[in-house]
């Protein structure tokens, strides 16, 4: 992802807010869900897997998976990792092939885009 560092810095504080509230020791504060609206389980994992990629929470999640099991939907979660995987499966095409064909195709560059936007996938 091309975000700059201050909005990655800043969901990577948000999101250990959130593994706060969860259980999951950081020295931040807990989200005061009254004031921010309730965690989305689901939704955290996927946040924490795209930005906190080289920080320790991706080795304490094994542990909080297992013992909170219960609480996770799986189907949703499934779900949102085939939606995204093939988001991003298309716009690596379109970006890697169709934009550099040598022949003219009614397909630019900015084209993709809309189609990531817009793309809906049955999992």
């Amino acid at each position: 992802m091309n975000l700059p560092e201050t909005v990655k810095n800043r969901a990577r504080f948000m999101i250990r807010c959130a593994w706060v509230t969860m259980g999951i020791p950081f020295d931040v504060p807990m989200v005061n869900e009254k004031r921010e609206g309730i965690i989305d389980v689901e939704a955290l994992f996927m946040a924490t897997f795209l930005f906190m990629e080289q920080d320790r929470i991706v080795t304490d999640l094994p542990a909080w998976i297992i013992r909170f099991k219960d609480i996770i939907n799986h189907q949703k979660l499934k779900t949102m990792f085939h939606k995204y995987l093939q988001k991003q499966l298309v716009l690596y095409v379109a970006e890697n092939f169709l934009i550099n064909l040598p022949i003219k195709i009614p397909f630019q560059k900015k084209d993709y885009y809309t189609l990531n936007k817009n793309l809906s996938v049955e999992c």
